[in-house]
């Protein structure tokens, strides 16, 4: 009777315990990582007039060009993908039925 005592109070103590939040959970670190991509993007973008680039085009030549195409495609992904839902979306009660 005293086991279950004791083990029913462990078990309440460990329960009441806060838990370890994960990584991405922690305050502050998305600013953080958009802020460290954003330098990372800078510096690259800095950098390309270095480096030498064997364009065919005029257009390939300018600095920043991989990485606007880059966001153009990621917001056509999203804007597709949010086409797609609402063109696939199901009524709630689906499966209910």
């Amino acid at each position: 009777m005293a086991d279950e005592q004791t083990s029913a109070a462990k078990g309440a103590a460990a329960n009441s315990a806060p838990q370890q939040r994960a990584w991405w959970e922690v305050s502050g670190i998305r600013k953080r990582i958009a802020v460290a991509l954003l330098a990372l993007g800078g510096a690259l973008v800095l950098l390309q007039p270095f480096l030498k680039k064997d364009a065919k085009f005029a257009i390939e030549a300018l600095p920043g060009l991989y990485g606007l195409l880059a966001v153009a495609g990621s917001a056509a992904v999203v804007v597709l993908a949010v086409i797609l839902r609402k063109a696939f979306e199901r009524e709630e009660d689906y499966y209910d039925q």
